[in-house]
């Protein structure tokens, strides 16, 4: 359930932003008042056609057995909580002092001036962020939940969990971090119990917004700021480059992107292309392209690490037009219905670790490339490292073998 919630929403709360827009909505990120251009109807069939990929290989059953096995893992809930709870307190640690996370709660500094200041350390502090740390306390609390009792080194893993997100200086990084443990604990739970996690999420972010004071709360009211972050921000880049494309003008190319998915560093040796050249660099990254065609210089761009979400459908629409925006949707679908079954029957298996990691990919990559953009979000070498390593961690905290029987999954 909660699972197809986060994918509603990554789906239709876009579709809403840019009907707003299109009803006339200030953009704020693309400093600009928005107007009627078929942009709404481009994402409702961008959404279609998802939801129709998913919905036909579902009725097929092609990813029904994936990760299916007749094993079941042994549910060691001491064992993984205190490994988890040793793991994520020097990842703590290391984000909040050696990467200077501390500054960021003590003085309210933003998610992007913190990014352009993590230089070499922050790969590892990204990976701690959407991988290792939310994996750990998922696994920590499904070993939890599976062995019913609660052990204090669970609250040390939420301590360390919520340190980590709000060091970035993200507004919505605490609820973000708890959503692998909140779409696995609730993997089949009722609409009710949805719409408790809903109101409780919403609590968090108001409480969040407030202690880090965003810059638009004088003149925005809590709640409308947060409505408006959710629907319009989310939609206004999508926007911007429909209307681009609509109105027949001239779209970057999106080959020069690819070779980003190598990372950085290859890039520049494959290509050349270095910050030192602030125009080249903008252009081989699709967010930082996307946020440029809305109007801010690449200059600007990388001092300040300022990204707009422009999502999947407008990447899309960058790679090839329309049939490039339902290719793109159709590749969508059919990630989400692989994802679903493949943590569904690691879940039967009692298998926390693959199901965290999955979850986490399911969240941090997937949701972001829907919303952001970027096809870099799914298949980065970053995040290959990412699985890769945060399936060992997580092999190590919660125990390599399954129960050396077979036993059917239920």
């Amino acid at each position: 359930m909660i699972f197809r919630l986060i994918l509603a929403a990554a789906l239709f709360f876009p579709v809403a932003g840019a009907l707003l827009l299109e009803l006339g909505m200030w953009g704020q990120g693309i400093n600009q008042y928005g107007y009627p251009n078929g942009a709404t109807l481009a994402m409702l069939a961008f959404t279609a056609m998802f939801l129709g990929t998913a919905s036909i290989l579902e009725k097929v059953g092609v990813f029904a057995s994936l990760g299916a096995t007749s094993f079941k893992f042994p549910v060691d809930s001491d064992r993984t909580s205190i490994r988890c709870a040793v793991a994520l307190l020097p990842m703590a640690t290391y984000v909040l002092f050696g990467l200077g996370g501390f500054h960021t709660i003590v003085n309210g500094t933003g998610a992007g001036e913190f990014r352009t200041g993590l230089g070499s350390g922050g790969s590892i502090g990204y990976l701690i962020l959407k991988f290792y740390a939310p994996a750990l306390f998922s696994a920590a609390v499904l070993s939890m939940a599976a062995a019913g009792r609660v052990s204090a080194y669970g609250l040390i893993g939420l301590i360390c969990l919520a340190l980590i997100s709000v060091s970035f200086g993200y507004k919505s990084a605490i609820v973000m971090a708890l959503l692998p443990t909140i779409v696995l604990l609730f993997w089949r739970a009722q609409m009710r119990t949805a719409i408790f996690l809903l109101a409780a999420a919403l609590s968090i972010l108001v409480v969040t917004y407030w202690f880090l004071k965003p810059d638009d709360q004088a003149k925005i009211p809590l709640l409308g700021a947060i409505a408006y972050r959710a629907f319009v921000l989310n939609a206004e880049g999508a926007w911007k480059i429909w209307d681009v494309y609509s109105s027949g003008g001239d779209l970057p190319s999106y080959v020069n992107t690819l070779p980003a998915i190598l990372g950085d560093r290859i890039l520049a040796a494959l290509t050349g292309i270095t910050r030192s050249d602030p125009d080249a660099w903008v252009m081989s990254h699709f967010s930082l392209m996307a946020t440029h065609l809305a109007g801010y210089t690449p200059t600007y761009l990388l001092a300040t690490g300022h990204n707009n979400s422009a999502g999947a459908m407008a990447e899309g629409i960058v790679a090839g037009g329309v049939p490039g925006m339902l290719l793109f949707a159709v590749i969508a679908g059919a990630l989400a219905n692989a994802l679903y079954h493949f943590i569904d029957n690691r879940l039967k298996a009692q298998d926390f670790a693959a199901a965290s990691v999955a979850a986490c990919y399911f969240i941090y990559c997937l949701i972001s490339w829907l919303i952001g953009g970027g096809v870099v979000e799914i298949i980065h070498l970053s995040v290959l490292v990412g699985l890769a390593s945060s399936f060992v961690l997580l092999r190590w905290a919660t125990g390599w073998k399954p129960v050396p029987r077979l036993q059917e999954a239920t």
